[in-house]
């Protein structure tokens, strides 16, 4: 058995499911946020969470949801706050100077600002390729002037938590259902497109 059997064993046994098919694959795929390291851990964590009235695959599933924020919530600061810091500084520089057709922000590196906080930060060569893996600058310039903040900081931070970030079971389910449409959607439009073109 390899560790994830092992731990879904353990899992069935501390909440006294009844072991089959389709509760061990449910549970797999209730437990694939956790990585190998958070198993023990994770099982004191459903020991210590209230789940009064909970049936025991929603304690899995809300214990999951509860453990994995409670974990993921630093990172997602700090990403956040490098998000915002880089589109600040690029908020800045724009605004005072304009961007010049700049879109690799080389106009940018080595330029000091002062931060909400009172820090001094340098924009850096890994701000510019944050700017450069979110589309480029001009893609967030909305007037000479003027950057669209709002729209940059959440490309970046986005950008920064792909791969890092895994999607809840709601979110694989809607996932897969608008890739669904999208498909179903696409045979449509290249049938009538046939049917236009024979008619």
């Amino acid at each position: 058995m390899n560790p994830k059997q092992e731990f879904v064993k353990a899992i069935m046994q501390v909440l006294r499911l009844e072991a089959n098919l389709y509760t061990m694959g449910a549970i797999e795929s209730i437990i694939e946020r956790l990585e190998v390291k958070d198993y023990t851990m994770f099982i004191a964590f459903l020991g210590e969470r209230t789940s009064d009235y909970e049936k025991p695959i929603q304690s899995i599933a809300k214990g999951v949801e509860e453990f994995y924020t409670i974990k993921i919530e630093p990172m997602e600061r700090a990403y956040d706050a490098k998000a915002r810091e880089v589109s600040t500084m690029v908020y800045a520089y724009v605004s005072s100077r304009g961007h010049n057709g700049m879109d690799d922000c080389s106009a940018l590196l080595g330029v000091k600002f002062d931060s909400h906080d009172g820090r001094t930060l340098t924009f850096s060569a890994e701000d510019a390729t944050l700017i450069k893996n979110v589309g480029g600058l001009q893609k967030y310039i909305i007037h000479d002037h003027t950057v669209d903040l709002d729209a940059l900081r959440r490309s970046i931070k986005e950008f920064l938590l792909r791969g890092i970030v895994k999607p809840s079971i709601t979110q694989k389910i809607k996932t897969q259902s608008e890739a669904l449409a999208l498909k179903t959607l696409s045979l449509c439009n290249s049938a009538l497109n046939r049917v236009g073109h024979n008619g």
